[in-house]
């Protein structure tokens, strides 16, 4: 184990046990809250006892007092339960963090909904089970979900954005308290956010603007104030005349307004827990220190902007809420037109800030983001933020190694490409080819979504990223592993004709058809490849192709991966070395089986 990942298991350690002891403490003030209240309550049932048997003024001042101590100390438990919940969040926190150092898997969603087996998805396990995703992913929100798989599936290829997203995480991953706050406080919501969250960007598409604005600013104070009067004069006079037209005018009122607000009410009822979480972890993110970073001075002042009004959005959601309360909100809609009120906060709300809630919510998804990134350089320590070209084909990686694989298995590799053409890898079974497609095509997709990399050092020019690794046939498709992989093959073809700059990883081509065949093709597609702008790392056994480096010297480069077969035992060192493949192992491993 290195020295950053020990300090790394200690800090996480510390934290561990700080929290631990901080929920004891808060449990142990829990139980001393509700004694009291208990206390209180009997004190103040006894007093309204006393005060109704004795009507003395001093008891019933005392009462109140009891009264408002009971309420107090409601407000007291719930403030000590939710900071116990948010201790026990950051406990869970820093428990997988030592967890996933530990080479264990990570709690958070793995993010297997959205795989799929086109692209370079599921040749370089970006989505599911121990997947890119999987390693990266601490979003605990939907929006910050969906905005992590949009980069995977959509990476970053100008050099200034892909520092500006460096600037951002390198600054932010010093700020652990930040980042666990933040989800520590989304953890707190446990419903379907989805759902909620489709909600209200649905709302903000077809809310229904009221006419009138100024009329109904007006009417919604002038009638409750009118009918309160009313009602007063009906208490005094017993006349009921004008209280009755008041209240006909308030309904009708009501009426007019539900044809605006039905369906906004409906919608906006539910989403007020969820609306509150929201506003909580932008006042989280309000605390950050920005320093140079660019994305995050920009994703500051959204939060500064977005947390008072969605605080603002979230009140009248509860209000709305309330309306579920039938009997209430008969009686308040008879005198105060309640649902007026509701209507016109709402109508002011939607027209004050309907062209911002899209930018706040887009920025809770970029935090979230943020926080998986800063998150992964803070517990990467060793790795480095890649060196961005500008032009020709460029990768430079001095001790490359895959990020999710770690201790003795992990190998390490340099080597260096300055133009376009073919890498040629030859090497036996087993002796690291693939592994080593995957590594160059997992670094340079997190290079390009502004991470650190499993890297000493690292240059590269941004490149588009085709691959044709893992090939599946399919029965309901009606379509055999061959064709697949053709399909696959010329999908890559199509998509070099209308991009540039592409890195393309390809493992063994043709393996479904004779040796013949497949030679000939493979040579055929080769040819085709170094015509086009790209790198291209071609692992394949056939050694014949190895020839090609003599007949095209500045386009095909041979490299290869070797076996050591001593003492009747196969080892391999995953060292990537120039030249062609010497060593085989199939007859041997099937000799050693007992197959031959």
């Amino acid at each position: 184990m290195s020295d950053s990942i020990h300090q790394l298991q200690v800090f996480y350690q510390n934290k561990i046990q700080d929290y631990t002891l901080a929920v004891h403490r808060l449990k142990n003030k829990i139980n001393a809250v509700a004694f009291f209240r208990a206390i209180f309550f009997v004190a103040w049932l006894y007093l309204l006892y006393q005060y109704f048997t004795n009507n003395n003024q001093v008891i019933l001042l005392l009462s109140f007092l009891g009264l408002a101590g009971f309420l107090a100390l409601i407000s007291i438990h719930f403030n000590f339960k939710n900071k116990k919940q948010i201790c026990q969040n950051k406990l869970w926190l820093a428990q997988n963090e030592w967890n996933v150092l530990d080479e264990k898997d990570n709690a958070f969603d793995d993010g297997n909904e959205f795989f799929m087996n086109t692209a370079y998805y599921a040749d370089l396990d970006i989505f599911g089970k121990k997947s890119l995703f999987h390693l990266l992913n601490r979003t605990t929100t939907y929006l910050g979900k969906q905005v992590l798989f949009h980069q995977l599936s959509n990476p970053m290829l100008q050099k200034e954005k892909i520092l500006l997203y460096q600037s951002a995480i390198k600054t932010y991953s010093t700020q652990y308290s930040i980042i666990e706050t933040w989800i520590a406080t989304a953890m707190l919501y446990k419903n379907d956010e989805t759902v909620h969250t489709n909600g209200i960007q649905q709302w903000i598409t077809n809310f229904t603007s009221l006419t009138g604005r100024t009329y109904w600013n007006s009417i919604r104070y002038i009638l409750p104030a009118l009918s309160i009067v009313a009602f007063i004069y009906t208490l005094d006079t017993g006349n009921y005349a004008w209280l009755s037209i008041c209240i006909v005018l308030n309904w009708l009122h009501v009426g007019i307004a539900g044809k605006y607000n039905g369906k906004a009410f409906a919608t906006l009822g539910k989403q007020q827990e969820v609306l509150n979480t929201y506003s909580k972890l932008l006042d989280v993110f309000k605390n950050v220190s920005v320093n140079d970073a660019v994305v995050l001075q920009q994703l500051k002042e959204k939060a500064n902007e977005g947390c008072k009004s969605i605080v603002r959005l979230s009140f009248i959601a509860n209000l709305i809420h309330q309306r579920f309360n039938l009997l209430a909100t008969t009686l308040l809609n008879s005198l105060l037109m309640y649902d007026v009120h509701c209507t016109v906060l709402l109508d002011n709300w939607h027209h004050n800030n309907k062209n911002k809630i899209n930018a706040w919510l887009e920025a809770i998804g970029e935090i979230e983001y943020l926080n998986s990134m800063a998150l992964f350089a803070y517990n990467h320590p060793a790795f480095v933020y890649p060196e961005i070209e500008t032009e020709g084909f460029i990768i430079k990686a001095a001790n490359l190694g895959h990020p999710m694989i770690s201790g003795k298995q992990l190998v390490k590799n340099s080597f260096q490409l300055q133009q376009s053409g073919v890498l040629l890898i030859t090497g036996s079974n087993m002796s690291g080819k693939s592994t080593f497609l995957r590594t160059v095509g997992i670094n340079i997709l997190l290079a390009e979504i502004g991470a650190p990399i499993c890297a000493t050092q690292f240059s590269f020019t941004p490149m588009y990223l085709f691959t044709c690794i893992r090939i599946s046939d399919s029965l309901q498709e009606n379509t055999s592993y061959f064709m697949a992989e053709l399909q696959k093959l010329a999908d890559i073809k199509t998509q070099l004709s209308t991009r540039h700059s592409a890195l393309i990883l390809i493992d063994e081509i043709l393996r479904g058809t004779n040796s013949c065949d497949k030679y000939e093709g493979s040579v055929q597609f080769i040819l085709q490849l170094i015509q086009q702008p790209c790198i291209v790392l071609f692992a394949t056994h056939d050694l014949k192709l190895s020839s090609l480096e003599e007949m095209y010297p500045n386009n095909i480069t041979n490299y290869c991966f070797e076996s050591t077969i001593e003492n009747n035992h196969l080892s391999f060192d995953y060292v990537l070395r120039k030249g062609i493949a010497q060593n085989k192992n199939a007859t041997f491993l099937m000799k050693k089986m007992g197959i031959i």
